[in-house]
């Protein structure tokens, strides 16, 4: 069954992820032909300062931090209320504090969590904690603003490690940055195809604005969208020796056949990396058939985990859907 396509923006969608991953004794589930190394890591990472009950947990218990930065772009953030200024000097403030993110850090390995996933926004992390090194022309902001943006988020990461958590990376399909979609001539409306989705267009005659600036980056699917998206992949990993992997659909802004995407893009940096990052893939707009048969299937790749979202994007039911048992018994 495929989830009804609805836009949405992606500071409001993270807060239905985290009824998903955080709800009851957790929420994050395996693919099953990952669960004993799964669950072999996980235990390595299991918090000390809170006893769990081994069997009577998931094995990782995540939850959402923002990783947001209005300071690498400066667009004046004016919404509605008005308040869009200081909110926006706000999460610069909450960005750069030390002593805020190791209480912060501290506080959710005490409450029983071993992951944390971390959601940057609004224009997702490409355009702001990669240098670029094999797409130059995808640079939104210069090396003495951007260095120490990258310094931060290593501390960061290493700091959640000493708490035994692990670090994920929210991520969105297909994302470049608003510089190469410029630099390569798709910062317009186009025709909606396997190439381009509705979103693109959606983005940017729709959500741009001073206040959700998505803009034209999002959503074209070709040749150079692909080899970009594993280049940044592979540099990401490379830059952020504490970073675990990631949390993300394969779905949303995503034309085509979006379960294809995982193998052509995304697959290649994860083995690339040497590293063996986890990939915890939502199912949100994806068809169950595809998922088993692309992502899956053995020999895709072995750190493939599975996130369900038991009633859709928000909890309205006590039990799950049927639709969603399904997905996790198959």
């Amino acid at each position: 069954m495929r989830a009804p396509d609805s836009p949405r923006r992606n500071h409001v969608s993270r807060r239905g992820f985290i009824s998903t991953v955080t709800t009851g004794l957790g929420a994050i589930t395996v693919a099953p032909q990952i669960h004993a190394q799964a669950h072999d890591q996980a235990e390595t990472h299991r918090p000390q300062s809170r006893s769990i009950t081994p069997g009577k947990a998931f094995q990782m218990r995540a939850c959402f931090e923002d990783l947001i930065l209005h300071y690498w772009y400066r667009i004046g953030m004016i919404t509605e209320s008005g308040t869009g200024q200081m909110a926006g000097q706000i999460d610069d403030k909450k960005f750069w504090d030390k002593q805020e993110w190791e209480r912060v850090l501290r506080s959710r390995s005490h409450e029983g969590y071993n992951a944390i996933i971390y959601g940057p926004s609004p224009n997702q992390w490409q355009t702001y904690l990669v240098r670029h090194k094999e797409f130059p022309e995808a640079r939104e902001i210069p090396p003495e603003v951007q260095e120490p943006i990258i310094e931060h988020v290593k501390w960061i990461f290493a700091k959640a490690h000493e708490f035994q958590l692990k670090n994920l990376l929210n991520n969105w399909q297909i994302v470049t940055s608003p510089a190469f979609a410029r630099a390569h001539g798709i910062d317009k409306v186009m025709p909606e195809s396997a190439e381009v989705s509705r979103f693109h267009n959606l983005f940017m005659t729709t959500y741009p604005s001073e206040s959700d600036p998505l803009g034209p980056h999002f959503g074209v699917r070709n040749a150079l969208t692909r080899a970009f998206t594993e280049a940044v992949t592979t540099e990401l990993l490379q830059i952020y020796r504490d970073l675990d992997g990631f949390y993300g659909e394969m779905g949303e802004a995503l034309p085509g056949k979006r379960s294809t995407w995982y193998q052509e893009a995304i697959v290649p940096a994860l083995k690339g990396s040497g590293r063996n990052p986890i990939y915890v893939l939502l199912n949100w707009m994806m068809p169950r058939e595809d998922f088993i048969q692309d992502i899956a299937h053995p020999g895709v790749y072995q750190n493939t985990w599975l996130s369900i979202m038991p009633n859709g994007e928000m909890f309205t039911d006590a039990k799950p859907y049927p639709n969603y048992v399904q997905w996790a018994e198959e």
